[in-house]
């Protein structure tokens, strides 16, 4: 059985946190072996890239559905950060965290866009043709 439990308004309460709410995890400063560990994954990245960045240049093979199972992929990851930070902004009333989630749900929305655009879905999109130059995901910008 779990500790927490609904008020009849569905607001969760229970035992109160061994934390002060804004001490959340957005508002607290960094160690330094947090630092560090960000600094190893900086570089980590910055050596990868560096390694593949001769390879740029080979093209890969086409595969017709990857834009689409991709841009669901970034809309769902959106629209779920949105959700989470949305829900940390409700636990410690930091307004910093309302606009960050504001920011992922209007990324969410444009890569919508931009989906049914590529997609030929958008109802305004003009008709691609092969040759015409019209690059699709461009339109509703």
């Amino acid at each position: 059985m779990s500790a927490f439990q609904f008020d009849a308004r569905g607001h969760l309460f229970g035992p109160a946190p061994s934390f002060p709410l804004a001490a959340g995890g957005a508002l607290r400063n960094s160690t330094p072996v947090q630092r560090r560990w960000a600094l190893v994954v900086c570089v980590v990245l910055l050596v990868g890239t560096a390694f593949l960045s001769p390879f740029a240049s080979v093209p890969l093979p086409k595969i017709p559905g990857f834009f689409a199972i991709y841009q669901t992929a970034a809309i769902a990851t959106c629209l779920l950060t949105a959700f989470l930070m949305y829900g940390h902004f409700r636990a410690v009333r930091e307004v910093a965290l309302l606009h960050l989630s504001a920011g992922y749900l209007y990324t969410a929305a444009v890569l919508v866009m931009q989906l049914a655009s590529r997609t030929c879905a958008w109802p305004a999109a003009p008709k691609r043709r092969s040759g015409s130059g019209f690059s699709g995901t461009s339109f509703p910008h």
